[in-house]
């Protein structure tokens, strides 16, 4: 996997410990409180579901309230550009705070000016990666199929023609063409042939799946959690594989640091990381360990996942992990969504737990 890095920002860069912020909105008066008690976080859809889940526990950790918009992207920069409030934003892509930063939307840091790299970039934090993923609709003849099969049918003209919808904005703007493009220079032209649909939004490209609009569509991974039953997803193989990271930002309009650097320390502890990684979403220094009934099992594991293309490594199985065999497998640089996927139907697999790599040995 490409190593995609981005600064890690806090506005309270003076404070070297995790959870003191916490502590200290706890200690404030009242009438401090009352400034600090509402958090606005706009999102775009589709990375929008584990901050959902995440805004919930956060508001009966802390008492504060979490107001969440969701939109596309183009929508959410230009409610920032006309000045209404947002603390934290969530977003896809990095060119999208690429853009916003040259157009001056994305918060400035007041420390380390002196750093070589740009100042604002401070401004974001990494959260993980999402796969390419092939999905098709259940139940119409191209279920099941993978990337390379698609551009096979499509150059063929076959009868019928599976029927394609491609995103024209947002986080997956051109990268139909990229994988295409590394897959082989033909597939760009067959694609186009094939007069696909196009989509402005995660939302809209998911929704031409599952009403039958489109047979495939070309998104994220993390798409197959939205509507499991409609869609059969494929990730695509390492050779055409394309990821963009989803970060969270503070732009010019934050009027609730406080509170939005107590909400990303919540995204990036144990149980925000966890259901990151339970949603799809492949984290930096995180992986799998994923448990088994027995030492034929691991094996068998071990050659499904090695077939998937994921890292794999067998290793004794941690002390705090229940097992009833001795030995596990770790897989690095995946989500729990993935491993799933590879393994829930097997027999004598038991549990996949995301874990920090570090902490494993």
């Amino acid at each position: 996997m490409n190593s995609l890095h981005f600064h890690e920002w806090s506005p309270f860069n003076n404070l070297s410990q995790r959870g003191q912020r916490m502590s200290d909105f706890k200690q404030k008066p009242d009438s401090m409180k009352k400034k600090f008690s509402e958090l606005i976080v706009f999102s775009a859809g589709g990375v929008a579901p584990p901050l959902t889940v995440l805004k919930r526990s956060f508001q009966a950790r802390t008492g504060i309230a979490v107001k969440m918009y969701n939109g596309r992207p183009e929508e959410l920069t230009a409610m920032i550009q006309k000045g209404e409030r947002c603390d934290l934003l969530s977003l896809g892509a990095g060119f999208i705070a690429d853009a916003m930063v040259s157009n001056g939307l994305l918060k400035e840091s007041s420390v380390n000016m002196e750093c070589s790299v740009n100042s604002a970039l401070r401004q974001r934090k990494l959260i993980g990666w999402r796969d390419l993923a092939l999905l098709t609709r259940r139940g119409s003849s191209f279920e099941g199929f993978d990337f390379s099969r698609l551009i096979s049918c499509l150059s063929s003209g076959s009868n019928p023609l599976p029927k394609l919808s491609l995103a024209s904005a947002g986080c997956l703007t051109g990268i139909w063409e990229m994988a295409a493009l590394k897959h082989g220079p033909s597939s760009i032209d067959s694609i186009i042939a094939a007069k696909p649909a196009w989509a402005t939004s995660c939302g809209e490209l998911i929704s031409h799946l599952v009403t039958g609009r489109a047979d495939a569509i070309l998104g994220w991974n993390t798409f197959a959690g939205f509507r499991d039953p409609d869609m059969f997803m494929s990730i695509l193989p390492e050779a055409i594989q394309f990821r963009r990271p989803t970060i969270i930002c503070s732009p010019v309009t934050c009027a609730n640091q406080e509170g939005a650097s107590a909400f990303v320390d919540h995204i990036f502890s144990e149980q925000g990381r966890i259901q990151y990684s339970q949603m799809g979403w492949t984290l930096p220094d995180w992986g799998v360990l994923a448990t088994f009934d027995s030492a034929t099992s691991v094996m068998k594991g071990e050659r499904l996942l090695t077939d998937a293309e994921l890292s794999v490594e067998t290793i004794p199985t941690p002390r705090r992990f229940s097992s009833d065999c001795g030995s596990s497998i770790l897989i690095h640089n995946t989500s729990a969504a993935r491993v799933l996927f590879h393994l829930s139907e097997m027999k004598g697999f038991a549990k996949c737990h995301p874990v920090e790599i570090a902490s494993i040995f």
